[in-house]
């Protein structure tokens, strides 16, 4: 497969992956917002049964809004949860700037940036205007061909915004609860847009072998955390031996996961719609008038 058409996939996947979380998270707030009269009376009641002292087998008999009260707390909760994840990437974006402003920046042409740093570093940092960084050091590990290969293959992840798109798919991971395949959901975007990189520039030099070559060099160095809005040239031992014809991609396996999640989430967002809200025509009078709960119902 050319680089066109892993790129068009890729795109594919992400698209996919976008569309997985907006489902949720519209499914969920519209759980919140359903539930939300049934779990406001339920409030009244009990408010109104302390009033005037109501037997507790009483309860027994609001079933329909116990249970607007269990996915109201359910929906808050998971809410939460994804406001907490959004929270957590800005702060790493933060985090990502304040290392990227921390550099010291030797020179730059165009999208390449050149910093002074003994540990040979090259990356590609910034969202929404992809820049390379590439350590001064580099050179005494690499030759000119794999200082060529590597900065061809950042200059993909620049083009194609990768940053910003595995900033996206990571917080699309976090904020989904655990399910089956989960982790291949995201990994195998991971895995796609490396493999579009390296295949750009392997295009481009008319071989590969000066990305393997590189990348056994990394190999050692261990897997690096990715920041979010960060690329990192990673040294995924997989990437190798896709390089060098041992392994394969899986396009079934990858669009198989994709279409199944979709599917999914479909199936999840029509059931949520399903469900029998407890609904109340005059929520706003028994609000502002507890003690005539029972006579208004």
């Amino acid at each position: 497969m050319n680089h066109r058409k892993l790129s068009k996939l890729s795109d594919l996947y992400f698209w996919a992956i976008l569309a997985l979380g907006i489902i949720y998270l519209a499914s969920i707030l519209w759980v919140f917002f359903q539930s939300s009269p049934g779990t406001l009376m339920l409030i009244v009641y009990l408010f109104d049964a302390r009033k005037y002292g109501y037997s507790l087998e009483s309860y027994g008999n609001l079933s329909q809004l116990w249970i607007s009260l269990g996915l109201w707390l359910l929906s808050l909760a998971l809410i939460w949860r994804a406001l907490n994840v959004a929270l957590k990437t800005v702060q790493m974006v933060r985090k990502t700037r304040m290392f990227v402003g921390g550099l010291k920046i030797c020179s730059q042409t165009g999208k390449k940036v050149l910093f002074d740093s003994a540990g040979g570093e090259i990356f590609t940092a910034g969202l929404w205007s992809p820049k390379i960084y590439i350590s001064k050091s580099l050179h005494k590990m690499h030759g000119s061909k794999e200082l060529k290969a590597m900065v061809l293959h950042e200059l993909n992840h620049a083009q194609s915004r990768d940053p910003l798109r595995t900033t996206v798919v990571g917080m699309v991971e976090k904020i989904l609860p655990s399910f089956p395949g989960k982790t291949k959901l995201a990994g195998y975007f991971y895995t796609l847009v490396e493999v579009c990189a390296d295949k750009k520039a392997e295009e481009r030099l008319g071989t590969g072998l000066p990305l393997i070559t590189a990348l056994y060099k990394r190999l050692n160095w261990g897997d690096t955390a990715m920041l979010a809005g960060i690329n990192f040239f990673s040294s995924q031992s997989e990437r190798i031996g896709l390089l060098v014809g041992r392994k394969r991609l899986n396009k079934k396996m990858v669009l198989g996961v994709a279409c199944s999640t979709g599917v999914g989430a479909l199936v999840f967002a029509y059931l949520v719609t399903k469900v029998n809200f407890y609904s109340c025509p005059h929520l706003t009078l028994c609000l502002s008038a507890i003690s005539s709960v029972l006579e208004l119902h």
